[in-house]
C-alpha cells in the first residue's frame, strides 16, 4: 500500500498520518518514506 500526500506538511497533517500508520499497527520496519512504489519496483529491477 502506498499512501502519498501532496501538499504542505503540517503539524496536523504529520498527526494525522501517525494516527493512521498506529490504526493499521505498522511497525516502522514497514515504512519507506522518500520514495513511491515505482521507484522501489525500478531498483528492484534495476531499470
Amino acid at each position: 500500500m502506498e499512501i502519498e500526500y501532496v501538499g504542505k506538511m503540517t503539524k496536523i497533517n504529520g498527526q494525522k498520518f501517525q494516527e493512521l500508520i498506529n490504526y493499521l499497527n505498522l511497525k516502522e520496519s514497514q515504512i519507506i518514506s522518500g520514495c513511491g512504489y515505482p521507484d522501489l519496483l525500478m531498483e528492484k529491477n534495476k531499470i
